[in-house]
């Protein structure tokens, strides 16, 4: 019965790898096995956390369907699974290495440990990837560096944002249910969605992302570790729905790209919370509170002013464009029209124009 169990808990497992591997397939725009978003990487890292690292065989079964799924040639969806493996068996091993005497070094050095371990499993997971999909001939050597790039902000954000949430140094299930459940907890959730849809869905917000920033900071203040956690992925979801639908600070019209930019803001914005939570945790928040909020500011203003001069710029130089191509219309029109009035002049004043007489006006006009 126990093995029965622990099976049962394997294929779901690999069905959940699974099925967050097939969202964040639907935003592989650039290649069908890479994407810009990437949750099964928290999600595996979790997985192993949880289980000490007893159901790796489920995350080699989910990344291997997966990719096998994407159409990939058959030798590289094998190689990406075993990146895929070894991505959640590393972060696993460097992250689970967190135990120290002293309360506050053990506190800086989990900290270090969760990015150190989120960055190198992410590194190992996208060299093996690309490589294998260089190897068998699916991309070319020209789409390396950038598909490189893709599949490892995918996966660092999937380690950064999901994991904190399952099983980086969380309490019971219980307990984080208690906390989700207080006023304070609640009312920060609404603060943090009501932030995401001025700065997403109204066209005056799309200027102020970093706003997003002071208000984490408010969310850490007066909920908990876990309610924190929670509004970065609540921020992830709701950017990445709007950012797809062309809406927010990001939409360009051209997605892929926009979800890039993206992931590099929803960067900052998981290190910022991991920053926020271990200086409240020593009971220094308020200190760190006037750095970042200053640091903050400063960014703000500087990407108010640099969106507006290029917005301004923008403008001016399609303003530019646009009565470049009008002049010229207008200057074209006008050879048209001396064209037909000197067609119309060969033809009054002959009785008649043979074929090569027209054509030789033709020729000698450069009409055509």
């Amino acid at each position: 019965m126990k093995n029965l169990s622990r099976y049962t808990l394997m294929a779901l497992s690999v069905a959940m790898y699974l099925a967050l591997a097939k969202l964040g397939l639907l935003l592989a725009f650039e290649h069908a096995s890479v994407s810009p978003v990437w949750p099964p990487t928290g999600f595996a890292i979790s997985l192993l956390l949880l289980t000490q690292g007893k159901f790796w065989p489920a995350i080699a079964v989910g990344a291997f369907l997966a990719n096998f799924s994407s159409n990939s040639p058959l030798g590289a969806t094998t190689c990406i699974a075993i990146g895929n493996t070894l991505e959640a068996v590393i972060g696993y091993v460097i992250i689970s290495k967190n135990r120290t005497s002293d309360a506050y070094d053990h506190l800086y050095f989990r900290s270090i440990l969760f990015i150190l371990g989120s960055v190198v499993a992410s590194f190992t997971s996208a060299i093996i990837g690309v490589s294998s999909l260089a190897l068998f001939g699916s991309i070319s050597k020209s789409q390396f560096v950038g598909l490189f790039g893709t599949w490892l902000t995918g996966d660092l954000l999937g380690a950064l944002i999901i994991t904190p949430l399952f099983a980086f140094d969380t309490p019971s299930w219980q307990k984080n249910f208690r906390e989700i459940r207080r006023v304070t907890s609640l009312g920060s959730i609404g603060l943090i969605l009501v932030s995401l849809g001025g700065i997403f869905i109204a066209p005056e917000g799309t200027h102020f992302p970093l706003l997003l920033f002071p208000v984490l900071l408010v969310v850490a203040s007066v909920g908990g570790p876990y309610t924190m956690r929670l509004s970065v992925v609540l921020i992830a979801v709701c950017s990445v729905l709007a950012t797809i639908n062309d809406m927010g600070p990001f939409a360009s019209g051209v997605v892929a790209h926009d979800l890039m930019y993206l992931q590099l803001f929803m960067l900052g914005v998981s290190l910022t919370s991991i920053a926020i939570l271990s200086f409240k945790s020593i009971k220094e928040l308020t200190a760190a509170s006037i750095v970042l909020l200053v640091g903050w500011f400063f960014s703000g203003v500087l990407y108010y002013t640099f969106t507006e001069q290029d917005a301004a710029f923008d403008e001016q130089h399609y303003s530019a464009l646009i009565h470049e191509v009008e002049d010229r219309i207008v200057d074209r029109m006008r050879l048209y029209v001396d064209y037909l009035i000197s067609g119309a002049s060969l033809f009054a004043a002959s009785e008649s124009v043979e074929p090569d007489e027209w054509r030789a006006f033709v020729d000698y006009s450069e009409l055509v």
